[in-house]
């Protein structure tokens, strides 16, 4: 490369006008930033609202289960920070009744599945000569898994369904 030609790229660098953000779909869906990848987290829990007293029954002791998706390209950041959300939500409210307490191992195994794949990512970086608002960055992760309630319920109702298993068939 010439020196003309490198005073001419260093140039360029500094002082081209800055220019306003064009959505690319291979950046993430919250901040823009990229490397990003295109996957999907599930969050299940049971029953919102009742209008009688068998609807209540239905949802509780059968547990129909509701599922939330949120789908899009993320950045590692913008994906921990729905992961730890995604997963806690679900270790919440997610256990109650028959059907959910299958399903919900299901979704958590497919978050983590989700989550894996995310974790192959460099950090986010956005390109430097675009211009991004203010409140566009990439999320906050919060508290890992561990610091958060959700994770200790769900490891509680684990426990206290084998307890009940193995004391009910030892019994017989």
């Amino acid at each position: 490369m010439s020196d003309s030609q490198n005073s001419q790229s260093e140039y360029s660098a500094k002082y081209e006008p800055v220019v306003e953000h064009v959505y690319n779909p291979n950046e993430c869906k919250y901040c823009w930033s990229t490397p990003a990848k295109k996957i999907t987290f599930s969050q299940q829990w049971v029953g919102s609202g009742y209008d009688n007293l068998f609807t209540f029954l239905f949802d509780r002791l059968i547990g129909w289960p509701e599922i939330r998706s949120s789908e899009g390209p993320y950045c590692r950041s913008c994906a921990t920070a729905t992961f730890r959300d995604m997963v806690d939500g679900t270790c919440k409210t997610g256990w109650w009744g028959l059907i959910a307490f299958v399903s919900n191992i299901a979704v958590l195994l497919g978050n983590f599945l989700s989550w894996r794949q995310i974790q192959q990512l460099t950090e986010p970086h956005r390109n430097p000569r675009e211009a991004y608002p203010d409140f566009v960055r990439p999320l906050a992760p919060g508290d890992n898994l561990v610091s958060r309630g959700g994770i200790w319920l769900g490891i509680a109702v684990i426990l206290l369904v084998t307890v009940v298993l193995v004391l009910l068939f030892s019994v017989v």
